[in-house]
């Protein structure tokens, strides 16, 4: 399990994950504004940084 939400999680770092994100919502109808798109992407990457910090390195552990 740890090892699926550790590949979400680094995902979830990459901006290229963010932008198509913001995409497929734009795609549904919700309009951003640049800056709004910039906030979203640094919380949410910050988010799962933070997350990625407070799970265990291995399945061993914890």
């Amino acid at each position: 399990m740890h090892a699926i939400t550790r590949y979400v999680l680094n995902r979830a770092r990459e901006r290229s994950t963010m932008a198509g994100l913001v995409l497929a919502l734009t795609w549904l109808g919700l309009n951003l504004s640049p800056e709004v798109q910039d906030a979203l992407t640094s919380f949410a990457t910050a988010l799962a940084g933070l997350a990625l910090a407070l799970l265990p390195t291995s399945e061993g552990t914890g």
